[in-house]
């Protein structure tokens, strides 16, 4: 491989493309960091990777590529005659895009289910082009990560139970949480037919 000087990037002494600092130029101790990297490499694979986010004490999870925005909440321009969870729509970007609201569509369905008024309340985007849809969510989406055997039954009575996918528990803030994996799509469209 060449640069744009003529220039080889990769040096015959140094065939992996380490950086200088990573290099040692001991064949045994590269080998060795090498096949570390690797084996880290591939037990993150195993990872099964989200965007967790909450609404009210709601803990969901969206797959890394479902959600795809994040923003700042935006005027909602309200319709009549819509179900309690639709909000009205935004214009984000020039694209217009429905929003819900999980704690009004939750709210008759399962107690407790209100926003976290400590939390600065945000859009998150769901999907792409035609098919996005906006969420109003409580605070900052988070990194999660779960492994695939750590998966659960969700266990839980309520409205949400008919578009569970997938179910974590892990300990936060010292108590055992339950982060669910919702199939947004079926959701969103019993959510706007209600």
């Amino acid at each position: 491989m060449q640069s744009s000087n003529g220039h080889s990037n990769i040096s015959s002494s140094n065939p992996s493309g380490l950086s200088a600092e990573l290099w040692s130029g001991d064949a045994a101790s590269d080998a060795a960091f090498l096949a570390a990297r690797a084996d880290q490499l591939a037990q993150e694979a195993r990872y099964i990777k989200y965007h967790g986010y909450r609404v009210g004490d709601l803990r969901l999870l969206a797959r890394y590529g479902v959600a795809s925005q994040l923003s700042e909440m935006l005027p909602i321009f309200r319709l009549p005659g819509v179900p309690a969870g639709f909000k009205g729509l935004v214009n984000l970007h020039g694209n217009v895009i429905p929003v819900f609201d999980l704690t009004n569509w939750l709210g008759g369905n399962w107690k407790g289910v209100a926003h976290d008024l400590a939390r600065k309340p945000m859009l998150l985007v769901l999907g792409t082009g035609s098919e996005s849809v906006a969420v109003i969510v409580d605070g900052l989406p988070v990194r999660k990560r779960f492994l695939p055997d750590t998966e659960i039954e969700a266990g839980h009575e309520s409205a949400l139970q008919a578009f569970a996918i997938k179910a974590y528990s892990e300990v936060e803030e010292g108590e055992q949480q339950l982060w669910i994996e919702l199939d947004e799509r079926r959701l969103f469209a019993r959510a706007a037919a209600s």
